[in-house]
C-alpha cells in the first residue's frame, strides 16, 4: 500500500481507516515479531525500514537515516546509534532514546523509518507532514512501554522545505474517532545545524508539521469572510507565499486588512504601493 497514490490513499483512510490500521499493523508486527535467538533483525523496503533489538544492555538506543539514495531506502542509509547522534547536519532523520529508559531489564527496542509520509494523512486537512516519519517502539519483559519522562525521546528531522511556521508532530491512532491523526501534545521543538528536534515524553510516529493553509481559512473566519467577499484577494495572497506569511505573522496587518477595506483597494489598485510594501519590509 506504500507504493499507491496519495489520492487512493486517502480515499481507504476516509472509508476504512485502513492507513490507520496499517501503521498500527506495523506497529504491532515489530513488537511480537520472533528474533528466531538473534540479537536483532533489520527489515528494509524501499519505502519503509524496521530495525529490531532484543537487549539486555542498552547497546543499541537509536537508529538514523541518512539519504544517500534519492528515491528509497537501502541499507547503506541506515545506522544504529549507541549515543545521541554528533553529526546531526548529516541527519535526514533519526530517532533516540535515553540510554536509562532501557536498563535494569530485557528490553525490546524496535524503531522505524517511512521514507514517504503519505500513509499519515490527517483526513481533517489541518496538518500537512513536511519530513519523513520516524518511530520507536519499546517493551520490557513482554509489556509495552509507551510514557515517559520528559526530553527522554529525540527525533531529528530534515524537512523537505523550511517554513517558520512548524510544530512536531506524533501520529494518535485514536484521534478523530479511531480513524488517527496528528498531535502536537508532549513534544518540545528546536532548531540546531539546520535540523528540527523534537524533545518527547512518550514513544510512537514522529515528523515535521505545518498547518495546513486551506485548514487556516476555514477556522480563521474573519480571515474566511474577507476571502469570499474580496475573491481577487484570495487570489493574490495565495500567489504571494510571502504576503499570506506576513498577514499570519503580524496581527496588526492583518487586523488593518479586516477593518479598513480602502486600505485593500488602494493597494490592490496602485500596483506601485503594492510593490513597495512587498520589497521594503521595515515599511
Amino acid at each position: 500500500m506504500l507504493q499507491l497514490s496519495p489520492c487512493i490513499i486517502r480515499s481507504a483512510q476516509e472509508i476504512s481507516s485502513a492507513s490507520n490500521r496499517i501503521i498500527r499493523a506495523v506497529d504491532d508486527m515489530s513488537n511480537n515479531v520472533s528474533l528466531h535467538g538473534q540479537v536483532n533483525i533489520k527489515i528494509i523496503q524501499p519505502s519503509l525500514a524496521v530495525e529490531i533489538w532484543e537487549q539486555a544492555r542498552p547497546n543499541v538506543t537509536g537508529l538514523e537515516f541518512i539519504q544517500l539514495n534519492k528515491t528509497s531506502i537501502g541499507n547503506s542509509s541506515l545506522n544504529t546509534l549507541n549515543t545521541a547522534p554528533t553529526n546531526i547536519n548529516r541527519v535526514d532523520a533519526a530517532i533516540y532514546i535515553d540510554p536509562k529508559v532501557l536498563q535494569d531489564s530485557t528490553s525490546r527496542l524496535a524503531m522505524h523509518v517511512y521514507y514517504e509520509n503519505k500513509m499519515f494523512d490527517d483526513t481533517t486537512g489541518r496538518y500537512e507532514t513536511i519530513s519523513r516519519v520516524v518511530a520507536a517502539r519499546l517493551s520490557k519483559n513482554g509489556k509495552p512501554i509507551a510514557n515517559l519522562e520528559d526530553g527522554t525521546v529525540t527525533a531529528i528531522f530534515m524537512p523537505f522545505k523550511e517554513y517558520t511556521d512548524v510544530v512536531c508532530g506524533h501520529w494518535n491512532y485514536t484521534k478523530n474517532e479511531n480513524a488517527g491523526g496528528w498531535s502536537t501534545e508532549g513534544c518540545v521543538h528546536s532548531v540546531d545545524a539546520g535540523r528540527h528536534i523534537c524533545t518527547c515524553n512518550h514513544l510512537t510516529n514522529f515528523a515535521i508539521l505545518i498547518v495546513n493553509v486551506a485548514y487556516r481559512l476555514i477556522v480563521v473566519p474573519k480571515l474566511y469572510h474577507m476571502f469570499m467577499v474580496v475573491p481577487n484577494l484570495y487570489h493574490i495572497i495565495m500567489g504571494v507565499p510571502e504576503l499570506y506569511h506576513t498577514i499570519m505573522v503580524v496581527p496588526e496587518l492583518y487586523h488593518m486588512f479586516i477593518v479598513v477595506p480602502e486600505l485593500y483597494h488602494t493597494i490592490m489598485v496602485v500596483p506601485e504601493l503594492y510593490h513597495i510594501i512587498m520589497v521594503v519590509p521595515e515599511l
